[in-house]
């Protein structure tokens, strides 16, 4: 009984199962050196090391640098590899250096250029809506590109449009700049500034000209442009313009009006038609001891310069006989004339012209005062010219008042050409210096044609404020009705200053020429169909997470949350998010393979999460990828596969 019972024993126990033995640790995961590792479960036929583990080469090493003392070296932005965050070797994120043209990159950031496209960097270039290869400021400057116009940053005065460089930025063209610029034909003069240009300078008509005289392009001297130049010996007289008067510079005597030039000086004489306080005169060729008296009303100083012998108040007054109605003997007719009394009208007896108001005197007879007569009488500034009933003068006649100048305005004496600066509505101006061949006239001034005006719009003669509907370029505008300052953008290939001229927000093109560009995937810009930058609809690929989207297809996770408008995160976006263990895999995605951030088994492939050297948790391979055998799904001995590490 007793041995049936001990049989029956015996049976029971050999049929419980054993315990299974516990499962060894993966050679990588052992926590120990194992064969072929340079370090612990890492280097040689395991993953490479972190940052101060040791190395047999660089290969071993999570940075790709191992030290001369046999040491995995901390990735730095100087050791000439690829490591670290970089974009490349020792350039792009976390470096002081950017990369160059041709680099990989996943962000502008990363690039010299600040271009990254299709996911390498780009050279700069002068139209690529960035401030980048040595530009001054957007697309301009620099020496590289386009001189920059107003307001952009500038380093020196060759940066600018203007050539005006002031506290780094570009000054407006203006006329006291000491610079030829904006419409100037020469230094600060010319075209729109109220300086005309000096002789000799460029022109494109005699409104540019000082002296009003364009001729070939060229401003030419003048007797009246206020300049000494030409053949002229003093200003605006001698050589080739009308004799000097006494003092004046002179080289021949045909330079003076008297015909004396001693020592270089136009010498007063009693004929030369000019006054001169030098030679006594009281009055032109008269007056003092070498001329002869002078007739009523000339001026006198005394008594001896008047041949009445009667100087009062400066002026020489007639005798009382010229009051008494009868003929005396001095004088030409009755109370008149004679040089002793006042001149005679038109139609009295003269015996010379000095009888005579008109200072005509025909067959013994005065004639009345004329335009036509020759003579500069009456109230004429010049000959039959000037005062009240006579046409006004052409230029270089003389004048006392700017109405009696064609040009309206009388300087020095004389009658000046009409300019584009002279304040006077003269010339083919429509309205006071503008207009016909001056500068264009600004909006409420008189026109006859749009190319009068600013704006480009003459009505009513009238130039009209711009306005985005009259159908021309003007104002703000960077082409006709349209840009930021109108309702309506403009359209790819009209021309555009900015980006938020253009209806894509793209501006491209060198200064001055610049166009909108249609809208595409790689401008960096939210535009077209696109729902963010340069992703979404049905053109683009789509947007990463949480960038706006309006249906599915607009992200690359195929998921737009309809409430918030946003792509949500999947595990097939690119991107590590969500509660992925790392990209794109972990979590609710498909298992990491060997090598990747793990939290817990279920993360992984081979189901084996460990920790690593004290550098967090990562999948590692499975015990068959250590038997020296290819076998389940390597793709060569020990390695390749879901299970093992990268070949």
């Amino acid at each position: 009984m007793s041995a049936a019972l001990h049989l029956l024993a015996c049976e029971k126990q050999s049929t419980e199962p054993a315990p299974e033995p516990e499962a060894p640790s993966p050679p990588c995961a052992d926590g120990e050196q194992g064969p072929g590792e340079v370090s612990v479960d890492c280097g040689g036929p395991c993953g490479p090391c972190f940052d101060g583990a040791s190395c047999g080469q660089a290969t071993d090493c999570l940075s790709g640098v191992c030290s001369e003392h046999q040491q995995c070296a901390k990735a730095s932005c100087f050791d000439g590899v690829k490591n670290g965050a970089e974009a490349a070797a020792d350039c792009g994120f976390g470096c002081s250096v950017r990369c160059e043209a041709g680099t990989p990159c996943s962000s502008a950031v990363e690039c010299a250029s600040e271009l990254c496209s299709d996911g390498v960097c780009s050279a700069a270039s002068c139209w690529d809506g960035t401030a980048n290869g040595g530009e001054s400021d957007v697309d301009c400057g620099g020496g590289v590109c386009p001189a920059c116009g107003e307001g952009s940053s500038c380093s020196k005065p060759a940066h600018c449009i203007s050539l005006v460089c002031v506290e780094g930025a570009c000054r407006a063209p203006s006329c006291d700049d000491l610079v030829v610029n904006g419409d100037e034909l020469a230094v600060d003069c010319g075209s729109s500034c109220a300086a005309g240009c000096p002789a000799g300078a460029p022109c494109a008509g005699s409104g540019d000209c000082a002296g009003g005289m364009c001729t070939a392009g060229v401003c030419a001297a003048t007797c009246f442009d206020g300049a000494v130049n030409g053949s002229e010996t003093d200003l605006d007289c001698g050589g080739d313009c009308a004799s000097c008067g006494p003092e004046a510079a002179c080289l021949v005597p045909q330079d003076c009006v008297g015909g004396i030039c001693d020592g270089g000086m136009c010498s007063a004489t009693c004929s030369d038609g000019a006054y001169s306080a030098s030679n006594g005169e009281s009055d032109i060729d008269c007056g003092g001891t070498s001329c002869v008296a002078c007739a009523v009303p000339a001026s006198c100083n005394e008594a001896a310069d008047c041949l009445s012998q009667l100087c009062e108040a400066f002026g020489c007054a007639p005798l009382a006989t010229c009051m008494n109605l009868t003929l005396d003997p001095a004088e030409a007719d009755v109370d008149c004339g004679g040089g002793v009394c006042l001149p005679c009208g038109g139609g009295a007896n003269c015996a010379a012209p000095i009888d005579c108001d008109s200072n005509v005197c025909n067959g013994f007879q005065c004639a009345p005062v004329s335009c036509s007569d020759g003579v500069e009488n009456g109230t004429e500034s010049d000959e039959d010219c000037g005062g009240d009933g006579c046409p006004p003068c052409p230029p270089g006649g003389a004048c006392v008042a700017p109405s009696d100048c064609e040009s309206q305005v009388c300087l020095g004496s004389h009658c000046l050409a009409p300019t584009c600066f002279d304040s006077a509505l003269n010339g083919s101006e429509s309205d006071v210096d503008c207009g016909g061949g001056c500068g264009l006239c600004p909006d409420g001034e008189a026109c006859v044609v749009a190319a009068d005006c600013e704006s480009g719009v003459c009505a009513g003669s009238v130039c009209q404020e711009p306005s985005c509907s009259d159908g021309v370029t003007n104002g703000a505008e960077p082409d006709a009705d349209c840009g930021a300052f109108c309702a309506d953008s403009c359209l790819p290939g009209e021309d555009c200053f900015v980006a938020t001229d253009c209806d894509s927000a793209v501006c491209v093109g060198p200064a001055g020429s610049s166009t909108c560009a249609a809208p595409s995937c790689q401008d960096a810009t939210p535009n077209g169909n696109e729902t963010d930058y340069d992703c979404g609809g049905p053109d683009c690929l789509g947007c990463l997470s949480f960038l706006s989207c309006l249906v599915d297809s607009d992200c690359r996770s195929l998921d737009c949350d309809e409430t918030l408008l946003t792509c949500q995160p999947s595990c097939i976006d690119g991107q590590l998010n969500g509660v992925e263990a790392d990209l794109d895999c972990g979590g609710p995605c498909p298992a990491c393979r060997p090598g990747k951030d793990c939290f817990e088994a279920s993360d992984c492939t081979t189901a084996i999460c460990a920790p690593v050297a004290g550098h967090g948790t990562h999948c590692q391979p499975a015990a068959t990828c250590f038997n020296g055998v290819q076998d389940g799904a390597e793709t060569a001995t020990d390695c390749g596969g879901d299970y093992c590490s990268a070949c």
